[in-house]
């Protein structure tokens, strides 16, 4: 079992333009590629190279209803046919209910994933004035709800507090932690020591430039393919390390060298 950490959000209606999967992903840079060595307290910049690796939707399938970098691994890992449950917070509105039919729809399990009154569940395009909540108090009854799991993934940035709920949780399942960072971004010493920290992607292809062959998925879109590729491969019983090199080799992202 596969839990990811985070705040879905639905894609923004007809006629608004939708961002990428993770620019929707509250709290959290929109993601790209490749891991790299980061400063001393700040997180692994990253680079997309993407490559057709990532399974594709079936040819006149509807387009994903659900974005943001969360929903978007958990949408990738059940379409490799892993068992994922997604962990979070949406608000209690029209839009948090059209989110629980959606991921319902794709086979994510959604049984820990709260409603808060307070909040507006994210809609990509369009303004929200109050995230739903996701401290720690949300982390670990979200939590609790999932009687075992493999693999924690981290796909917002926590509070201090939330952090330190999540990587007890992991330790507590014996599970690989895997936490996705902001481009230099701080990571605190102790999800440097206790995750796998990755940097997310911070650029798309530049469409001026002709020589620049556009990638068959978008760098948010690779990049969710990629976590869900080294999730499912850890899930299996593959060391960290051998499930990165796997996940590369299909999705076609490659860990970029240290300068």
């Amino acid at each position: 079992m596969i839990v990811v950490l985070g705040r879905p959000a639905l894609a923004a209606p007809p006629g608004i333009a939708s961002p990428s999967a993770s620019s929707a992903s509250p709290d959290s840079a929109t993601p790209a590629g490749r891991p790299t060595a980061p400063p001393p307290g700040s997180a692994p910049s990253s680079t997309s190279a993407p490559s057709s690796g990532a399974p594709a939707p079936p040819q006149g399938a509807a387009e994903p209803s659900l974005v943001g970098l969360a929903a978007s691994i958990a949408l990738d890992i059940a379409r490799r046919g892993g068992r994922v449950e997604l962990v979070g917070s949406i608000g209690d509105d029209q839009a948090g209910d059209e989110v629980v039919v959606e991921l319902g729809r794709a086979g994510i399990g959604h049984a820990a994933l709260l409603r808060d009154p307070g909040g507006t569940t994210p809609v990509a395009g369009r303004l929200t004035s109050q995230l739903p909540r996701v401290d720690a108090a949300d982390v670990e009854l979200g939590l609790r709800y999932v009687a075992d799991y493999q693999v924690l993934i981290l796909a917002d940035p926590l509070s201090p507090d939330a952090e330190a709920v999540a990587i007890d949780a992991a330790a507590y399942h014996d599970a690989t932690l895997i936490a996705i960072v902001p481009e230099g971004g701080k990571i605190s010493s102790a999800l440097s020591a206790a995750a796998t920290v990755l940097g997310a992607p911070t650029s798309e292809p530049d469409a001026e430039d002709p020589d620049d062959e556009p990638p068959a998925l978008g760098p948010s879109q690779a990049f969710a393919a990629f976590i869900a590729a080294l999730a499912i491969g850890i899930d299996a019983g593959s060391s960290v390390s051998e499930a990165f090199a796997e996940a590369v080799k299909s999705t076609g992202w490659e860990q970029a060298s240290s300068a």
